[in-house]
C-alpha cells in the first residue's frame, strides 16, 4: 500500500501539468497567439507539440491519418469552393481557428521572429521564436497527402514521398484562405505560397496539417512603446479649417508618438502592418508584406481617431483659411500648417516613406501621409512647395509605407 501511494504521488504532478486535448494555453509570437500543438481529430489537439496531429483537406472537417494508406479519400473538387475556411468546417477546438495569411506572414518577419530547422524530442521540424518575448512554437515536419487526380501526380490520398517531401523533411500547413505555409529541411526557408486558384482546383484536396491560432486577438509588443504612458493613447487635437487634426503621428497600432516631431511608424495603404523607420529592409520574396484590410479599425487607431479623407486633406490647401511653411522644429524638418482664424497649428515631420518596390527608406526631404481615399490620394509636401499638395499613388505604389496623421471622428 505504501508503495502504491508513492507511485500515485509521483504521477499526479505530471497529470497536473498535462494540457487537455481540447484546450491549449498557446504562446504569443509577434502579436499572434499560436496553439502549441497541431489539430488532431476535429475539436481536439494532438497530445504533444511534436505529435503529428491529423491531415485535413481544404475547408473540410474530416481528419485523415498521417501514416499508411487511407480509404475513400475525397479526390474530386467541385466547380465552386469557398474562398475562405468557414467556421462550421473549421476542425480547430473551441476558441481556436485556422490561421490567416497575415498571421503566417507574421512568422516570417525576420526583425521580430527567428526560424530554424531543429530536432525536438526526436522529431524534425521548424522552430519559430519571438525575438521580443522569447516565446517559441515548434511545427513538426509531417509531410502531406496528394490531392485529386492529375496526370503529373500520383494517386489521390497517397503520402507524398519524393525525398525532400518525406515526413521528417517537409512540413505543410493550411491557412484559412487556401495558401499553404511550408518548409523543407533542405535549404530551410519557410514560405507562404499558393499554386493556382484554390477555389477551383485539385490543390484544395491535398492533405495538410493545421496549427490553430486563438480567436481572441493578442496584443503585439513594440519595444519602443511605453504602454504605461497614457498620453500615447490620447491627443487633444487642433482645429484646422474645421477639421480636428491630431498633434502627433500614429505610432504602433492604437498609439500616438510621444512628441509632434517623432517619426511614428510606416503603414501600407489600408493595412494593420506597422514598420519602424529603423527596421532593416522589410522586403521578402519580392513584395512588401500586405496586411488585413481596414477602414477605421479600432485596433489600428487610438480611440476616437481615424484616417483623414480626401476632402479633409484638400481643406489644408484652402489658402483663404490656411497657411503653411517649411520649418525646423526642435531639430526636425517638416511642414507647419496654421489656421488663419485661430492661429492654431500642427507640425508634420518630413520623414519620407518606404519605397513600394524594395521597402527601403527614402525621400527624407519630403513627407507623404496616408489617407483612406480609395482613389489613392495622399497628403504630400516638401521644402520647395509653400503649400501641401495632393499626391496620387496608383495601386502598385500603395505598397509604399507611409506615416499617418489622424483626424478626430465626428
Amino acid at each position: 500500500m505504501k508503495e502504491l501511494l508513492i507511485l500515485l504521488f509521483a504521477i499526479l504532478p505530471l497529470a497536473a501539468t498535462a494540457q487537455s486535448n481540447t484546450q491549449d494555453e498557446g504562446v504569443v509570437i509577434n502579436g499572434v497567439r499560436w496553439a502549441t500543438r497541431n489539430v488532431d481529430e476535429p475539436g481536439t489537439f494532438a497530445p504533444t507539440p511534436e505529435s503529428d496531429g491529423k491531415f485535413y483537406q481544404y475547408e473540410k472537417k474530416k481528419a485523415w491519418k498521417t501514416t499508411g494508406r487511407v480509404w475513400k479519400w475525397d479526390k474530386y473538387y467541385h466547380s465552386v469552393i469557398s474562398c475562405c475556411w468557414k467556421a462550421e468546417n473549421d476542425p480547430s477546438p473551441d476558441g481556436w481557428r485556422v490561421p490567416s495569411e497575415e498571421e503566417f506572414k507574421s512568422l516570417l518577419e525576420e526583425d521580430r521572429v527567428s526560424s530554424e530547422w531543429v530536432i525536438q524530442n526526436g522529431v524534425y521540424g521548424a522552430k519559430f521564436s519571438c525575438k521580443i518575448t522569447g516565446n517559441s512554437i515548434f511545427l513538426p515536419a509531417v509531410g502531406q497527402r496528394f490531392g485529386g487526380y492529375n496526370k503529373s501526380y500520383r494517386k489521390a490520398g497517397e503520402l507524398r514521398k519524393e525525398g525532400t517531401f518525406d515526413k521528417g523533411k517537409f512540413g505543410d500547413y493550411w491557412s484559412n484562405f487556401g495558401q499553404h505555409f511550408s518548409f523543407f529541411e533542405k535549404d530551410f526557408a519557410p514560405e507562404l505560397s499558393i499554386s493556382g486558384e484554390i477555389t477551383c482546383s485539385y490543390i484544395s484536396l491535398y492533405g495538410r496539417s493545421v496549427r490553430s491560432v486563438s480567436v481572441l486577438p493578442a496584443k503585439k509588443v513594440y519595444p519602443h512603446i511605453d504602454t504605461s504612458d497614457s498620453t500615447r493613447l490620447k491627443d487633444e487635437g487642433v482645429m484646422i479649417n474645421g477639421v480636428c487634426w491630431a498633434t502627433r503621428n500614429l505610432d504602433a497600432p492604437g498609439t500616438f508618438t510621444a512628441k509632434p516631431e517623432n517619426d511614428g511608424m510606416y503603414y501600407e495603404w489600408k493595412t494593420k502592418k506597422a514598420w519602424t523607420l529603423t527596421t532593416d529592409n522589410p522586403k521578402r520574396n519580392g513584395t512588401l508584406y500586405t496586411s488585413v484590410i481596414f477602414e477605421n479599425d479600432k485596433d489600428v487607431f487610438p480611440s476616437g481617431w481615424r484616417l483623414p479623407n480626401e476632402k479633409e486633406i484638400w481643406a489644408l490647401r484652402d489658402t483663404a483659411k490656411v497657411m503653411s511653411k517649411w520649418i525646423n522644429q526642435n531639430g526636425v524638418n517638416g511642414m507647419q500648417i496654421i489656421d488663419k482664424a485661430t492661429g492654431s497649428s500642427i507640425f508634420l515631420p518630413a520623414i519620407g516613406y518606404r519605397q513600394n518596390y524594395n521597402g527601403e527608406c527614402g525621400y527624407s526631404h519630403e513627407g507623404i501621409y496616408g489617407t483612406n481615399d480609395k482613389h489613392g490620394h495622399y497628403l504630400g509636401f516638401n521644402s520647395q512647395d509653400v503649400y501641401p499638395y495632393v499626391v496620387f499613388l496608383n495601386y502598385g505604389h500603395r505598397e509604399a509605407g507611409v506615416p499617418v496623421r489622424c483626424v478626430a471622428e465626428k
